[in-house]
């Protein structure tokens, strides 16, 4: 009988028997595995997908979904790297941007450069490029000429692209570089 166990024994046979609320036993994990994989419509697949991965995510015999469609955008990657800079002037700096990583994203990515006055106020100013389209990885280049003259800025790359409903934005780390006199 049930109640005559002590609660660490009553806490040890619901364990055993019941499965808790937040997770499933191995063998739900593995059906589900498999039942994501077998349903033809995108959308109903996304949300079986995305719903075993939040009840389920940290269990052992959890696998992500593919890398295919509908389940692209749990493997989708936009990577930007840090600006070169090219040439400076007494109030222009050139830089190129390279798009290092673009994968399974719905649309191309858009690219532009952040010029960042680095002074010790809080009212610094931001010039920003017009975006440029990149279609896949490669580098594009960014010119501005509307820099102060012997002033030290920080170059910086920002690259979006859509998957499914959400806009990605991914920021580079910066380089810093002083305008000439």
């Amino acid at each position: 009988m049930v109640e005559d166990r002590s609660a660490a024994e009553r806490k040890q046979y619901r364990e055993k028997v019941q499965v808790a609320r937040d997770k499933a036993s191995g063998e739900t994990v593995q059906y589900l595995n498999q039942l994501r994989d077998q349903v033809t419509d995108s959308k109903a697949a996304e949300a079986v997908a995305m719903l075993h991965a939040q009840v389920n995510g940290d269990h052992p015999d959890y696998t992500r979904p593919p890398d295919r469609e509908p389940f692209g955008h749990w493997h989708h990657s936009l990577t930007v790297d840090p600006p070169t800079v090219v040439s400076t002037g007494t109030n222009t700096a050139t830089v190129d941007v390279t798009l290092s990583e673009l994968h399974l994203f719905d649309s191309d990515a858009t690219v532009h450069a952040r010029f960042i006055e680095q002074a010790d106020v809080l009212d610094y100013t931001v010039i920003e490029t017009p975006p440029q389209t990149v279609a896949q990885t490669g580098t594009v280049q960014f010119n501005t000429d509307a820099l102060n003259a012997d002033t030290e800025y920080a170059a910086q790359a920002v690259a979006e692209a859509s998957v499914d409903v959400q806009t990605v934005t991914e920021f580079s780390d910066q380089t810093v570089f002083v305008t000439g006199v």
